[in-house]
């Protein structure tokens, strides 16, 4: 007979969302910051539309990890939802 332990608590799915919740703020404010220096520093002959263009067109993968982490934070707060409702036993 195999038995299951340590299953996690509703506490731990809350703490483990809004971890994920904070490392997409944390990605998110980076993308301000980077933003604001590729604008400043813009090469030379670059447009600044152009500079803005290609900014947005190297962030968008980090932009979408950020998204996908916020998608499984709202998951882990679901599932530690469910978990303070059901059963134990």
């Amino acid at each position: 007979m195999a038995i299951i332990i340590d299953i996690p608590t509703s506490a731990d799915f809350h703490a483990a969302g809004v971890r994920q919740v904070h490392l997409a703020w944390q990605i998110a404010l980076q993308s301000l910051r980077d933003y604001d220096e590729a604008t400043y520093f813009k090469l030379d002959g670059e447009t600044p539309e152009e500079a803005t263009a290609d900014f947005w067109r190297r962030s968008q993968p980090l932009l979408a990890n950020a998204y996908s982490l916020i998608q499984h934070a709202m998951e882990l707060a679901l599932k530690g939802r469910i978990a303070a409702i059901t059963p134990t036993s």
